[in-house]
């Protein structure tokens, strides 16, 4: 293993270590971590939405979670809305593998974080619709602004690893929810959830859509983990000093 490939590793179990130390030492941070999660899962319904031709209107962030309205393409069927459901799902997992593979070198780390902040910055002014939103939004924003303009090349790469194990970690706090069929909305009435909302679209249970939601994003945390681990593939030349005769 090279030297960049032990750094990159090292910074990978690192994240992880931090993770679990903020998490024990201090609980009220699992809140805003949780919400970064939230925060991307609401866009990935979103994004979906404009991926099939819909409108996506609106992104609420809430005390117990957030919702993104999604307008659906008129005679989309069912499959446009089985994509939207599980844009949410795994959109987490397809953004960390994204941070993980952009933590491979500081140029693409820097790339990423500045990219976050423009996506925030059109969240801000064109989906989100409340105070909560704005403000996670807001600092989610502004961290990746500073860091893509005047953050070190190891300091981004850092930002860049520990932002995606927090969305991978979304994957497991996301484990009820996707196996739940329905949950009680803010007024009482009961609502479907994403995998239940896949079953009614296409065929079968919302667990198998859960363990296929599950399956692909799993899929696609290794994948990142991979393209930031593994070597570059190409031989380093060796300088061969030759004695004079």
């Amino acid at each position: 293993m090279g030297q960049q490939q032990t750094e990159r590793l090292a910074l990978f179990i690192g994240s992880i270590v931090l993770t679990a130390i903020l998490y024990k030492l201090v609980p009220s941070i699992a809140g805003p971590l949780v919400l970064l999660g939230t925060f991307v899962h609401e866009t990935g319904h979103g994004i979906a939405g404009i991926l099939v031709g819909g409108d996506f209107l609106e992104l609420h962030i809430t005390e117990w979670g957030g919702y993104a309205i999604v307008a659906r393409p008129v005679d989309s069927g069912g499959i446009s809305s089985a994509i939207i459901s599980a844009g949410g799902l795994i959109g987490p997992s397809f953004a960390a593998m994204l941070s993980f593979a952009a933590a491979r070198s500081a140029k693409w780390s820097r790339v990423f974080l500045g990219g976050v902040a423009l996506i925030l910055l059109w969240l801000i002014l064109f989906k989100v619709d409340n105070g909560r939103g704005y403000m996670v939004a807001g600092v989610i924003f502004a961290g990746s602004a500073a860091l893509a303009i005047r953050g070190s090349a190891s300091l981004n790469q850092a930002v860049t690893v520990f932002f995606g194990i927090q969305l991978a970690l979304s994957l497991y706090s996301d484990t009820d929810y996707l196996f739940t069929q329905y949950f009680s909305g803010t007024n009482g009435e009961r609502m479907s959830s994403d995998t239940q909302n896949m079953a009614d679209a296409l065929v079968g249970p919302y667990w198998f859509w859960a363990c296929v939601c599950i399956a692909v994003s799993v899929g696609a945390l290794l994948l990142g983990a991979f393209l930031m681990l593994a070597g570059s593939g190409k031989p380093k030349p060796v300088l061969v000093k030759k004695k004079s005769t």
